[in-house]
């Protein structure tokens, strides 16, 4: 939901976007790479939204891939809250990739 919230306001500047939905890292990892290529595409920018923190990302968004999550363990509190607290919102996700396509 926070990436599909983020698509709305690129879509507001008149800035495409793209979401694709991972519901397990491992398999998408353990797809060929042809596969992981026509999910993820070709795209410029390539982000990762994740409540959780970057590890095993990189292998789909690459080094220099954005990254909106958790960057540290041991937080508890309801999701709303965690969420605020390491910034994952959908102004941050956008925000990232206006970074990025910023260069």
């Amino acid at each position: 939901m926070i990436a599909v919230a983020a698509q709305r306001l690129r879509a507001e500047r008149d800035i495409s976007t793209r979401v694709e939905s991972v519901p397990s890292l491992d398999l998408l990892l353990a797809q060929p790479a042809s596969v992981r290529a026509a999910i993820i595409g070709a795209a410029p920018v390539t982000i990762a939204v994740e409540a959780a923190v970057r590890f095993g990302w990189d292998a789909v968004i690459g080094p220099d891939g954005g990254f909106v999550g958790m960057h540290s363990f041991g937080a508890s509190a309801p999701a709303r809250h965690l969420f605020r607290h390491f910034g994952l919102t959908a102004e941050a996700v956008a925000a990232a990739a206006r970074a990025k396509l910023a260069g």
